[in-house]
């Protein structure tokens, strides 16, 4: 472990301690953000910032004690109803718009505090805002091929959609907020 942090057992969301900030251009970058996959510690090191720039993602970070301890990154999205029949919408031809969790990442001292699953949630309802006044059905994501990822989205309630996106090369979890809008 890290000597950066004083870290508690569990992370109380509602905390003085704990904020959630949207990543500007001016925002200092947090030198000391390690993820246990140096690929999202990249993205946020130095994509993060080109992405917002470009309006291509917009990345939330979470700090406990003013340092980042996990970010998500989301943009719009869509899928093409026709390349997997198992989808629930089966009257939707064609684009079904979607919030795409581009990239999710939890500082490594902070593994299992449900820092990623809050992150989620935050989407989710990002999502739920914008069906409201845009349309949005779906939250989705390409799947890191670990089956712990696969497991933690499935235990969010995300389901594994094999060969839907890009022309059924990629695979996806996708999230009907219908569903969770009912709920």
């Amino acid at each position: 472990m890290s000597d950066l942090f004083d870290i508690p057992d569990t992370i109380d969301f509602t905390s003085k301690d704990v904020d959630k900030l949207q990543l500007e251009e001016e925002e200092k970058i947090d030198e000391n953000f390690k993820c246990h996959n140096d690929e999202y510690t990249q993205y946020y090191s130095f994509q993060s910032r080109y992405d917002l720039q470009e309006g291509l993602a917009r990345t939330t970070l979470l700090t406990y004690k003013g340092r980042v301890i996990g970010y998500i990154s989301i943009a719009m999205a869509h899928m093409r109803k026709e390349n997997n029949e198992g989808m629930n919408s089966k009257e939707t031809e064609g684009n079904i718009p979607a919030l795409l969790i581009s990239h999710l990442a939890t500082h490594e001292d902070f593994l299992k505090k449900k820092i990623g699953s809050y992150l989620v949630s935050l989407a989710i309802k990002k999502a739920i805002e914008f069906s409201k006044k845009v349309g949005c059905r779906y939250v989705m994501l390409n799947p890191e091929n670990e089956q712990g990822v696969r497991d933690f989205y499935e235990k969010l309630g995300f389901e594994y959609i094999p060969n839907i996106v890009d022309d059924k090369e990629k695979d996806a979890f996708i999230l009907d907020i219908q569903q969770e809008k009912k709920s």
